[in-house]
């Protein structure tokens, strides 16, 4: 059973991570081909991309603080 809390914990923090910079990577590229080439869907959806990464990225590792935070053993309380 500990097999999988150990794949979703990857899934959750790495994947996740690599899908934020993967928009974000992609906004930029979209965004600057939108620019050479004058086209402006490209450019207004690139724009729309860039923020919709990093909130992936931050919501991503806001999960992962969160996770870290309820496993940890209170000070003070006996198990």
């Amino acid at each position: 059973m500990e097999r999988y809390g150990i794949l979703k914990i990857i899934a959750e923090g790495l994947l996740g991570r690599i899908l934020g910079l993967a928009i974000f990577a992609g906004g930029f590229w979209l965004l600057i081909k939108g620019f050479v080439d004058s086209n402006i869907p490209f450019a207004v959806l690139g724009g729309i991309m860039i923020p919709l990464g990093m909130w992936v990225m931050a919501a991503t590792r806001r999960i992962a603080s969160v996770r870290d935070e309820l496993e940890q053993p209170q000070a003070g309380k006996q198990e």
